[in-house]
């Protein structure tokens, strides 16, 4: 049973019907996913929690957070710049023995407003992907 359509207008093509045949509701939504975490420098040296979302305030100072030392395939963590202070203030997210991307090296955030989502690939050699 359908619960709706949305109409999708292209510039090449005529509009488009997608039929959605299921909705994620806010009771569906694990925690982890539905709230976010807050870290600053106060926080200088945390180790984050995989599949957790952190809006991250360095509006005062650099710090650096740690990724999970022993993450799983597809777990993740969300990076978002709460006060658009990456540029003056940069953050590191240190690698914590696995690679960033297949690089042995750490990972600077120093753009502003930057929302990142890092998803592990399960691959020792690839490591974390950045998206």
């Amino acid at each position: 049973m359908a619960f709706g359509t949305v109409e999708v207008d292209t510039l090449v093509t005529s509009t488009k019907t997608l039929t959605i045949d299921d909705l994620t509701l806010a009771a569906d939504i694990p925690e982890s996913l539905a709230t976010w975490s807050t870290i600053n420098d106060l926080d200088n040296g945390i180790t984050l929690t995989a599949n957790v979302r952190y809006l991250v305030d360095s509006s005062a100072a650099s710090f650096t957070a740690n990724l999970p030392a022993s993450p799983t395939a597809g777990q993740f963590v969300v990076l978002a710049d709460k006060e658009g202070c990456f540029a003056t203030y940069p953050v590191t997210i240190a690698q914590n023995g696995n690679n960033i991307v297949g690089q042995a090296a750490d990972l600077v955030l120093n753009v502003d407003r930057a929302v990142l989502t890092l998803t592990y690939s399960g691959d020792a050699t690839t490591g974390w992907l950045v998206k």
